[in-house]
């Protein structure tokens, strides 16, 4: 789990990221209905397919890019849950971002952000959500060539733009480099809205 500061105008608020093992093989309407039930007491929480989640950092990003839309109003959705999903998804079409990145049946790991002017109250949340579907991974969004594939064609991201990327900031990792295309994905959303 991860728990990061955001930057909002009114305050600092926090953003939680974990990746779950979906052990009780909860379908969509299962895991929506146990992030709604749980969501009370925090800003926003949003699920996402993990394989196609670099790291945290990659929701990290995103969630600030939404808190930054959404008090900045030009936020494209009507909450900030939403918000997030299209930031993370790097395209502002809502259907195709929750159809995308957004959770489904039969998934074995699933991504969560949680936003909330609190710490405790997201770990609060981040554990009752780990007793309800699953346990955190012990490597979370591990590194694998078969996820590094996806997201580089969910993000039309080609073998030279990588290339280009980790060989122009000295020898960094292939995921550093992933990283860092996708958070640029993400951030141009802002400039589409």
């Amino acid at each position: 789990m991860l728990v990061d500061r955001l930057i909002a105008p009114e305050g600092p608020l926090f953003v939680g990221v974990s990746e779950l093992e979906n052990e009780k093989n909860l379908t969509k309407d299962e895991l929506i209905a146990i992030a709604v039930n749980n969501a009370c007491d925090v800003l926003a929480m949003q699920l996402f397919d993990s394989s196609l989640i670099v790291d945290a950092h990659h929701l990290v990003v995103a969630a600030q890019n939404a808190v930054n839309a959404w008090y900045g109003k030009y936020a494209q959705a009507r909450s900030l849950d939403v918000e997030i999903a299209i930031f993370a998804s790097g395209q502002n079409q809502i259907g195709k971002a929750l159809d995308t990145f957004g959770v489904k049946d039969n998934l074995k790991q699933i991504a969560v952000v949680i936003i909330s002017n609190d710490k405790d109250v997201i770990r609060r949340c981040l554990i009752n959500l780990q007793e309800k579907v699953g346990s955190p991974l012990q490597v979370q969004f591990a590194s694998d060539l078969c996820r590094f594939k996806s997201i580089m064609r969910v993000f039309d991201i080609n073998e030279q733009e990588l290339e280009a990327i980790s060989e122009g900031v000295g020898a960094i990792s292939t995921r550093e480099a992933l990283l860092r295309c996708v958070a640029s994905r993400v951030s141009t959303v802002a400039l589409e809205a």
